[in-house]
């Protein structure tokens, strides 16, 4: 991770409770990804919509996660 130079492009994962946080209690890729979008589309967020997206192989993060992410060009 030392290499990474550019705030903002590489984001990581998981769903875990944090105390900053998008609150998402499901396991459905829907939902988690309409989460993606409230993070990222807020105005008050600090965050941009990353260039890579690290994560745990979970299921809720295939599917419309990975769709929202390919629409956003974010590898993933």
């Amino acid at each position: 991770y030392s290499k990474i130079t550019n705030p903002n492009s590489v984001h990581q994962c998981d769903l875990i409770e944090i105390p900053y946080d998008e609150d998402v209690d499901t396991g459905f890729s829907e939902e988690v990804a309409e989460a993606f979008k409230s993070i990222y589309n807020n105005p008050d967020n600090p965050l941009n919509w990353a260039q890579l997206l690290q994560y745990n192989q979970g299921h809720e993060f295939i599917g419309s996660v990975t769709l929202i992410m390919d629409e956003h060009n974010v590898n993933i």
